[in-house]
């Protein structure tokens, strides 16, 4: 064979292998495979229609996929949207040659994408501190006894701390379409101020007060989604640990100048806490909102250690609640106070427990 042919030869065969080449293609679905009932939605969100029931093992195409969400197309040809977390995602590649035709390679699983939800809310809460507002009842029963004895006027009644306005943030992973766990941080304060002024023929009488709470800790709260509800209502359980630390300051001067004060601060205990409620969201976007939720929380502080300063000095020890022949008092001590007048002497308790309501903002991603 002459040299010319040879090359005329081999440039054919190159050509005809390049055109082989060319007409492979390679083709790549996805699907989603349900792992469990899972239901197809006209919309990404709950709030969505059921257009179609996908049954355990049953195949549909994905179209797009949109976070935790999937658009697909059903045997039947219904187009839809599915929780990603209901089924398994499969990608199948295809190369079809022009010659031979190879087998298909088996399809491989995808990991799928896992929900969370970050939200950051603000809460009003109505408290019965109780024993925290001992010397509160006390000072308005005596404002208001020598008030009428000597004929004299209540300006400003002494006031009780029954609210606290806080806030808090919270991640939460929804490992089923209705079912998710979470864990945040929360955070409370209470101040309020009060004061009562005593007058009479031989002058008059001022008394003050100052009543600070602060409380914050870390907490876990489980959600559950409540089927075919339109806005999405969960109901929820939380348990967590509180750190508790109050303040309380009185101050009483008469006319002639002179004063005296009480005033007990430090005091700090650890508790836990527990709340259910309800909450309810409501999209702005696919993967943003704002949420509004309510619920009862159970939390107490008790045998809570304290410092007390009077015009005789400091001391500290354990808080109590003292009654002296009814009238209520707050005392710091090492063993709980006794006598002829006590009538009851226990250590003291602050309970915080009540209804509050949160509101605020949340992301999915």
């Amino acid at each position: 064979m002459g040299r010319g042919k040879f090359i005329l030869s081999l440039l054919a065969l190159i050509i005809l292998l390049g055109s082989g080449f060319a007409q492979e293609k390679v083709v790549e679905k996805k699907y989603a495979v349900a792992v469990r009932e899972a239901n197809v939605r006209s919309m990404p969100s709950t709030q969505g229609e059921i257009v179609h029931v996908a049954r355990v093992g049953e195949k549909m195409e994905i179209l797009e996929e949109m976070g935790q969400w999937l658009k697909v197309k059903t045997p039947s040809g219904a187009v839809g949207y599915v929780w990603g977390n209901s089924v398994r995602v499969q990608k199948i590649i295809r190369k079809i040659p022009a010659s031979p035709k190879l087998p298909n390679p088996p399809p491989f699983p995808v990991k799928d994408s896992k929900p969370f939800n970050f939200n950051f809310g603000f809460n009003y809460a109505s408290v019965n501190p109780g024993d925290f507002n001992a010397e509160t009842r006390l000072n308005n029963f005596m404002a208001t006894f020598f008030g009428l004895s000597n004929s004299g006027d209540l300006d400003h009644p002494l006031e009780e701390l029954t609210r606290t306005i806080g806030g808090q943030g919270e991640f939460t992973y929804y490992f089923k379409e209705n079912l998710g766990m979470g864990l945040g941080f929360s955070f409370e304060k209470g101040n309020l101020e009060g004061s009562a002024t005593v007058s009479g023929n031989s002058g008059f009488a001022k008394l003050s007060q100052d009543l600070k709470a602060s409380i914050y800790g870390p907490y876990l709260i489980l959600y559950i989604l409540i089927p075919s509800t339109k806005p999405p209502v969960e109901f929820y359980a939380r348990a967590g640990y509180s750190l508790g630390k109050f303040s309380l300051d009185y101050l009483q001067t008469d006319s002639t100048g002179g004063n005296s004060y009480k005033q007990i601060k430090d005091i700090t205990k650890g508790a836990l806490n527990f709340a259910a409620g309800i909450q309810t969201k409501i999209f702005l976007s696919p993967g943003a909102g704002i949420f509004l939720s309510g619920g009862y929380r159970f939390l107490k502080f008790k045998k809570m250690k304290a410092t007390v300063t009077t015009p005789s000095g400091s001391s500290s020890g354990n808080l109590y609640y003292v009654e002296y022949l009814t009238l209520p008092f707050l005392e710091v001590g090492n063993t709980p106070p006794r006598g002829p007048d006590v009538s009851q002497s226990r250590p003291a308790v602050f309970d915080f427990s009540g209804i509050y309501l949160n509101a605020g903002f949340y992301l999915n991603f």
